[in-house]
């Protein structure tokens, strides 16, 4: 049994084989501008309304490859000052790596606070 998040991470090749497939994403084909039943141009708040045409398959990452990614950017955050029981703020899309940081965060045990780049200025 695990007390944390970071034990789990820590732990993860010994739960599952390094083979099995963990985290997948699919990549955007295109963009395009959302419009209402007359065709017009939809907006919210000022902002022309966006959607992501995204492609029909994944592409996988593996217990042992995200178990690999996790460790590096874990490394790179402890190398660039974070450590166990800091407060780090992600201001990005979700996205895959959005998704890796935040397990390397906790396996480091730090707090993660997010941001979202679609909130606006106010």
């Amino acid at each position: 049994q695990y007390n944390s998040y970071a034990e789990v991470l820590k732990n993860l090749k010994n739960i599952y084989d390094s083979n099995r497939l963990m985290l997948g994403k699919r990549d955007v084909i295109r963009e395009t501008v959302e419009t209402d039943i007359n065709g017009n141009v939809i907006k919210v708040d000022g902002k022309v309304l966006r959607k992501f045409v995204l492609s029909d398959s994944y592409k996988w990452l593996t217990v042992g490859e995200v178990v690999q990614r996790v460790d590096n950017i874990a490394k790179g955050l402890m190398r660039s000052g974070v450590k166990s029981g800091d407060n780090v703020i992600i201001w990005a899309d979700t996205r895959l790596e959005w998704t890796l940081c935040s397990l390397a965060l906790m396996k480091i045990n730090a707090t993660l606070a997010t941001l979202y780049s679609t909130l606006g200025n106010s």
